[in-house]
């Protein structure tokens, strides 16, 4: 017979798999890159992205040329929060 469990899954809707620990999830919320607490790429209004004629997505940032070549930023002093990217 079937048993029924609690699971918690990220509040940002990041994707994240579900766990049966509440303070996991905790954790992970804190650093998630779509938290604007976090000022991460994929919150920030000048983070795009491209599909090329392979398929292939590419992501990018409008403002700095540097940032990039790095996959995943945090507290970016250049972040702008863009609510529609935050809640995707």
């Amino acid at each position: 017979m079937p048993r029924k469990i609690t699971a918690y899954a990220c509040g940002f809707k990041c994707g994240r798999s579900c766990t049966t620990k509440e303070a996991s999830i905790v954790a992970h919320e804190k650093n998630c890159f779509k938290n604007p607490k976090v000022k991460a790429c994929r919150t920030c209004k000048h983070w795009d992205r491209d599909d090329d004629d392979s398929g292939e997505t590419w992501t990018f940032c409008n403002v700095s040329e540097l940032l990039n070549d790095v996959y995943a930023i945090r507290d970016c002093e250049l972040h702008e929060l863009a609510a529609e990217k935050g809640n995707e």
